[in-house]
């Protein structure tokens, strides 16, 4: 009951954003997390206000708290979070963090973004490397996918047009398989829905793990 309940809150405090009624809306955000401490969307909200606002530092505060409430939420929160560092001109303190959430809970997202960084200041060779090390530790289809970018933006004529071959059918692949699937019927898609449309349970859709997530 307090899961429904505070994803009820958040369903209001949704409204209240649309309306840009944020005062209303952080207090039902407040009694959400009342409810579920571990609410990932009770805090993702909470950073979206504070994004709309330009609080950038608050916006990174939240956006922290992701990975002690569900670390597998991590993926959802990184093009913002990289965005509010980048408003902040804190990119390097975006790449430390990473690799912190790196070492702590293993994500493809998450070594993704750190090999963007790699890439953009050591460029193409170290980027390709140090995802190649990655993905022996935890093999995904979207890390083999970057891999081959990589390559193929650097290989000879030849090389590239079998590479792009490779990447065609590899993409298919990925395009094909869900990202979020319902951790208590199963149901998969490609959308997250905090309420499960097969089995209507609240809360108990997440991001896919594994070769084919992250």
């Amino acid at each position: 009951m307090q899961t429904e309940l505070s994803h009820y809150s958040c369903e209001l405090a949704e409204r209240d954003i649309a309306q840009q009624s944020y005062r209303r809306a952080r207090e039902r955000l407040s009694q959400a997390l009342e409810f579920d401490q571990k609410s990932v969307r009770a805090t993702l909200l909470r950073a979206q206000i504070a994004m709309n606002e330009s609080n950038w530092r608050a916006a990174i505060k939240e956006f922290k708290q992701i990975p002690s409430q569900d670390p597998l939420f991590m993926s959802e929160v990184i093009p913002d979070l990289q965005r509010c560092y980048a408003e902040l001109n804190l990119l390097n303190d975006f790449a430390t963090l990473m690799k912190q959430w790196l070492s702590k809970s293993p994500s493809t997202s998450v070594m993704l973004a750190i090999a963007e960084q790699v890439l953009e200041q050591q460029g193409a060779y170290a980027a390709g490397a140090f995802i190649t090390d990655e993905l022996k530790k935890r093999p995904s289809i979207k890390g083999f996918n970057r891999l081959i970018d990589l390559y193929i933006a650097h290989a000879s004529k030849g090389a590239n047009e079998s590479l792009m071959v490779l990447r065609g059918l590899t993409g298919q692949l990925e395009q094909s398989k869900p990202v979020y699937q319902c951790r208590r019927c199963g149901f998969s898609g490609k959308s997250l829905h905090w309420q499960c449309p097969s089995c209507q349970n609240w809360g108990s859709t997440k991001p896919i793990v594994g070769l084919e997530g992250e």
